[in-house]
C-alpha cells in the first residue's frame, strides 16, 4: 500500500489546520490522520474519506493556538495501513 505524497498545509487558524495530500495509487477507501503537539500532551486520530479528486483534504480541529503539531496521514485500506506521509505545523 503506498502512503499519501506531497503532504501539505493549505490553512491554519489560531485552532485548526487544513491538510491537502496526493492520493495514493492504490483503491483505498479512507486515510488515517495522527496528530499532537510536539511538546507534549493530548493526541488525536481522524479519519477521513478519499477525496474525489486527485487528493484529497482535511481540516483538523480543536488545536492549541500557538502549539507547533506534528502530523501523520497513512492510506487505509481493509486491515492494512501504510507507512506514514508526515508535517509540521504551527497554529
Amino acid at each position: 500500500l503506498d502512503a499519501p505524497r506531497d503532504l501539505q498545509t493549505v490553512e491554519i487558524t489560531d485552532e485548526s489546520i487544513t491538510l491537502e495530500w496526493k492520493n495514493s495509487k492504490a483503491q483505498v477507501v479512507q486515510y488515517r490522520i495522527k496528530y499532537g503537539p510536539l511538546s507534549g500532551g493530548d493526541h488525536g486520530e481522524l479519519l477521513f474519506p478519499l477525496g474525489t479528486k486527485d487528493s484529497t483534504q482535511a481540516k483538523i480541529t480543536g488545536l492549541r493556538p500557538g502549539t507547533e503539531y506534528g502530523m501523520g496521514v497513512t492510506a487505509v485500506k481493509d486491515e492494512r495501513e501504510s507507512l506514514p506521509t508526515t508535517t509540521n505545523a504551527v497554529t
